[in-house]
């Protein structure tokens, strides 16, 4: 009996010490678990033994853990932790996002931390676990396995530039100021670029500009050691240049154009961009630039013009919008918003009438009859339809003069042999009268 008393003690002994020694799983989830206000800096918060807390922006706010998800804001640094005498040995986390903007690809390297799209993970064994962004990112989810143990004293490299990227034209490089690095790690740091011939960095990570025009990222690294964590940090120097587009005075078939209008009671105007490759509809949202003399600097490296192509089977004037890859605005539905697709089977075909002297045109949908118009909706400005004739688009054509202005490089047209009448209708070469040819006006008679 007694011998069987002896068992059973030992038995639940064991029981209770593997309980006692059990990891626990705790699991953030965003709109649900809910943290601070919607702009706060140091935002904190503990669930279950795990606490978090995010600090360390450059903005005006370090996090939003108070939504639908948890957004950590560019150079904030998100810190998770447990009690002392517990260790953390993973935390998983579920971005809103698979890649790009607000993904896991804007979470500095870490030593333990991988991804794959929306999923990432941290492995090892460490009271707390530090995150920083150097762009935002979000959170669905973030779930934190933990257990007894001591864990490691190491801490974070602390790699970091001042700056996350560096972007500025061609004509102003002569104001550049480096940004300044700094480290935490006693290691070695050693620096390296993607070798653009943009940017060079020295020794001590002093970046320095060539004057050449494009991209390079500098990036800082240091090994593991006994104190510290590997690190890493990076730095991308984006310089460009710009061409110069003037306010259209015709329309040709298979004519490149911006379309912007000008800003009430400003020296700007509002230039759309194309629908993104990824999004099958919306309105045409853009950027705000500086007008003067009537004309417009578009960086070089940017392809923000709209083809107008006469329509094969429509009347005089009528035309198809084409986007730079190659999909057609059309409208479908009652909706205020345009659609894109590279072969759509109706409301893709538009009535131009064109104004010389503005460069204001008139475009209307044949299938609808709906304008495009410019609007401001909610301090925003933007392009769509609507029944009512409002603000007019703009059309620019790219200069076709080549020129230099406080650092703008324009390209010079390629000629053709193309014949437009005053209406920018292609007409034959018997045509008598006005005429315009490589942007020029001839009488023929």
């Amino acid at each position: 009996m007694n011998k069987i008393l002896r068992i059973s003690l030992v038995a639940l002994l064991t029981l209770v010490s593997a309980f006692s020694f059990a990891d626990t799983t705790v699991t953030f989830k965003a709109g649900t678990d809910k943290f601070g206000t919607a702009a706060a800096k140091n935002v904190s918060g503990t669930k279950d033994g795990v606490s978090f807390r995010v600090t360390g922006s450059t903005g005006n706010t370090d996090a939003n853990f108070s939504g639908k998800d948890y957004r950590i804001y560019k150079n904030a640094t998100f810190t998770v932790s447990v009690a002392a005498g517990y260790v953390i040995k993973k935390i998983e986390m579920t971005s809103t996002a698979a890649s790009g903007q607000y993904s896991l690809a804007n979470v500095t390297d870490l030593a333990g931390f991988s991804y794959t799209e929306k999923n990432g993970t941290w492995e090892g064994s460490a009271q707390s676990v530090a995150f920083t962004a150097k762009e935002q990112f979000r959170l669905a989810t973030f779930t934190v396995t933990f257990g007894a143990g001591t864990g490691t004293s190491k801490k974070s490299a602390g790699l970091s530039f001042s700056e996350t990227r560096i972007s500025m034209d061609k004509g102003s490089v002569s104001t550049f100021k480096a940004p300044t690095f700094t480290k935490a790690t006693t290691a070695a740091v050693t620096f390296t670029t993607t070798g653009h011939g943009v940017a060079t960095v020295s020794e001590d990570g002093v970046i320095s500009l060539t004057g050449a025009v494009g991209k390079d990222t500098i990036k800082a690294s240091s090994p593991e050691n006994d104190d510290y964590y590997a690190g890493s940090a990076s730095v991308t120097v984006d310089i460009y240049s710009f061409d110069i587009y003037k306010k259209a005075t015709a329309i040709k078939d298979g004519g490149k154009y911006i379309m912007g209008f000008p800003i009430a009671n400003t020296d700007s105007v509002f230039y759309a961009y194309p629908i993104s490759a990824s999004n099958t509809h919306g309105y045409l949202m853009g950027t705000k630039v500086e007008a003067k003399d009537g004309k417009i600097k578009v960086r070089s490296d940017y392809d923000d013009t709209f083809t107008f192509k006469a329509d094969e089977q429509g009347d005089e004037g009528d035309y198809n919008i084409v986007q730079p890859d190659g999909r057609m605005l059309y409208l479908k539905g009652t909706y205020a918003s345009f659609n894109v697709d590279k072969a759509p089977t109706s409301g893709h075909v538009w009535t131009v009438t064109f104004d010389e002297t503005t460069g204001e045109a008139t475009i209307q949908n044949k299938t609808n009859s709906k304008y495009i118009i410019g609007t401001i909706y909610e301090g925003k400005y933007e392009f769509k339809v609507d029944a009512k004739l409002s603000t007019k688009p703009v059309l620019y054509v790219l200069d076709d003069v080549s020129t230099k202005i406080d650092g703008v490089q324009t390209r010079k047209a390629v000629a053709n042999d193309a014949i437009y009448n005053l209406a920018g209708q292609r007409v034959s070469k018997a045509y008598k009268g006005v005429v315009i040819k490589n942007g020029k006006k001839y009488i023929v008679r």
